[in-house]
């Protein structure tokens, strides 16, 4: 890995975003409940970040024995409150900036916000995203759009969600699903002092196989500008976690979120 890549592999402010990643996966019920869009947006910065390690994340995978209900992120008993004074559009429909894949005509819009870093996102795309895909996706049903929110170590996962934004578009979620079926890998590297070699294989599945291919990826400020799009409507929505769904501009309960229950409530929609 090259030293540009090294400088570049985490150009994310931590300062500038560790307001969202509090809000996005978090045990703290309090902190929780704040508006994604009261934190400060992601920008970019030239710094030399070292790489943040497995045990800094620990939180974002296990179990709180103390959080009324919530943990990883997301919250079992809150109920959405939209917040309309967040000034942004396509809060509950997909938007011409999302990253999408499915057919152009499929008679259902799916919405997924989750995070590369987050323990049950990546529950969820093992056990369930290859139905998911499956099922709706690949079958003609469904297009989804996926909305990135970085989770804490947040320079982690807005490294992850940039360079999938770099792939072809065709290959976003070939990247993004990667990243969420080898989390605990990934996690193990970093705190094996072996990340770099880890974000180079991921740089190269993303085509960015050169120094110069990656410098200009991470400085593109539409990358950032999709994963602050992504906060505020998931704020404006009044989701307090991730994962979360929307189906055709409803959310979806958690408890429904399942490949095989998203399938039978689509069906009700589509029959």
């Amino acid at each position: 890995m090259t030293n540009i890549f090294k400088r570049s592999l985490l150009m994310i402010s931590a300062s500038a975003i560790i307001g969202l990643t509090s809000t996005a996966c978090t045990q703290d019920k309090t902190t929780a409940e704040k508006p994604v869009a009261e934190a400060v947006e992601v920008t970019s910065t030239t710094a030399d970040v070292t790489p943040v390690k497995a045990e800094q994340a620990a939180d974002t995978h296990g179990h709180a024995a103390d959080n009324h209900g919530e943990h990883d992120g997301h919250s079992h008993d809150a109920t959405p409150i939209p917040n309309p004074d967040i000034d942004i559009d396509h809060v509950m429909t997909i938007a011409p900036g999302d990253h999408v894949i499915g057919a152009a005509d499929a008679p259902v819009e799916v919405i997924i916000y989750a995070s590369v870093t987050c323990g049950h996102c990546s529950n969820w795309f093992i056990n369930e995203w290859p139905a998911f895909k499956k099922d709706l996706i690949d079958s003609g049903t469904a297009r989804m759009a996926f909305r990135e929110i970085p989770t804490p170590p947040a320079q982690i996962a807005a490294t992850g969600f940039i360079l999938a934004s770099c792939a072809p578009a065709d290959e976003y979620m070939d990247v993004i699903v990667h990243q969420m079926v080898q989390q605990k890998e990934i996690f193990k590297s970093l705190e094996a002092g072996t990340g770099k070699d880890t974000y180079d294989g991921i740089a190269a599945m993303a085509g960015l196989d050169t120094p110069e291919k990656i410098e200009a990826c991470f400085n593109a400020k539409s990358h950032l500008e999709k994963i602050n799009n992504a906060t505020k409507r998931m704020s404006a929505a009044g989701l307090k976690g991730v994962p979360n769904f929307i189906v055709n501009g409803e959310i979806v309960p958690q408890a429904n979120q399942s490949a095989a229950a998203l399938k039978a409530h689509i069906q009700t929609i589509t029959e």
